[in-house]
């Protein structure tokens, strides 16, 4: 992106209504810090010295037995020299994300560089001794649980959306055994995050459906209250909601949601999926701003959380894990919401967020071919 570009896209988002501009000036915003971070690696390395592309023949003995034995595609080298014994920097291709990346051969532990797991021509995991600065190009992390509650609590914060949970959204429901579950899955997700770091297959297929099983459990449980029974049943049994009021309550959550800078139109269907014309206006009123407080967070959570944010890959290969790391990293992420609203007694908020984790448990074992 140059400066004209730039001024091109500032003069087009002028012409845009306010709510959509601020959407828009936040997009700018993070593609200009990803331009930023980018030129500063290449200042800070001016003279940093790439592999050069030679034919495979013509690699060293040392670096042909090195592949041969790992079974990773590499497209150049160059050598280099640490603590006076002579190393190669060899560039390898990642089938696991289709990406090139540096690593160090034979493996020497420097500043510059850390062991990270990628996957060979046989689709197999490699541990590889990689360059740091590439290492998030690679793939995405799964954050850590801690870091996942400070990346809420501080969006929690800036959202500054509080909403009264009526009676309707705590009623029938046990609780205790939703809470137990809960704690029970966040145990299972961390060694999920863990596996997944790990590239460990068959773990991370059989934690998926631990986690799955864990949480119908919690679905089972929260369905109970009124005011999910509502929305996940199709017996009506009379109209209370008029086209006004749902129309009032669109008006409200779409005002919750420009306040920061978020357009509401996209979510108009999950809107219209949890609302029931059966449901009186508490109810109603609960689910709609519970809604938009997920959303919030989620979406402020993203512009300071790198590995929420859905990576964007032209050409994904036949399993990417760098959507596996940001699935997982959202299931970490809707799981403390989902701890959050069971605190709170809050049925709706719950069944939402579980709801969300089992959409993405099904999304990465189709990953793995199973479901």
């Amino acid at each position: 992106m140059n400066i004209d570009e730039i001024r091109k896209k500032l003069e087009e988002i002028k012409k845009l209504p306010p709510e959509k501009r601020r959407e828009e000036l936040m997009k700018l915003y993070f593609e200009l810090d990803e331009l930023e971070k980018k030129l500063s690696k290449e200042v800070e390395n001016p003279n940093e010295q790439r592999p050069r592309y030679l034919p495979a023949e013509e690699f060293p003995g040392y670096v042909k037995s090195y592949l041969l034995l790992t079974d990773l595609e590499a497209t150049g080298y160059t050598e280099t020299t640490i603590e006076g014994r002579k190393h190669w920097i060899v560039e390898v291709k990642d089938e696991g994300t289709g990406e090139l990346v540096r690593i160090l051969v034979p493996w020497a532990k420097t500043k510059d560089t850390e062991i990270v797991t990628i996957t060979n021509k046989r689709g197999e995991p490699v541990q590889v001794c990689a360059y740091r600065g590439e290492v998030e190009e690679l793939y995405i992390v799964p954050p850590k649980i801690e870091t996942v509650r400070r990346v809420l609590s501080n969006a929690q914060r800036e959202a500054r959306v509080e909403i009264e949970v009526p009676y309707e959204a705590q009623a029938n429901v046990n609780w205790v055994s939703v809470t137990t579950s809960l704690n029970l899955a966040q145990s299972t997700a961390e060694k999920l995050a863990k596996a997944v770091e790990r590239r460990e297959e068959y773990g991370i297929k059989y934690l998926l459906e631990t986690l799955r099983k864990t949480l119908e459990d919690v679905i089972k449980e929260v369905k109970l209250a009124p005011v999910v029974y509502k929305t996940t049943t199709d017996i009506k049994v009379a109209r209370i909601l008029t086209e006004g009021i749902i129309e009032d309550l669109w008006a409200r959550f779409c005002t919750r949601l420009g306040e920061h800078g978020i357009n509401c139109e996209p979510y108009r269907d999950l809107f219209e999926r949890y609302i029931s014309w059966d449901m009186n206006p508490a109810e109603a009123e609960n689910v709609v701003l519970s809604l938009a407080k997920d959303i919030i967070e989620e979406e402020l959570a993203k512009r300071r959380e790198k590995a929420l944010r859905q990576p964007r890959i032209a050409k994904v290969p036949r399993l990417n894990w760098k959507h596996v790391s940001w699935a997982v990293a959202k299931i970490l992420f809707d799981l403390t919401q989902a701890k959050e609203e069971a605190e709170k007694k809050n049925a709706t908020g719950v069944y939402r967020n579980v709801e969300e984790v089992l959409k993405t448990i099904d999304t990465v074992l189709r990953f793995f071919g199973t479901k």
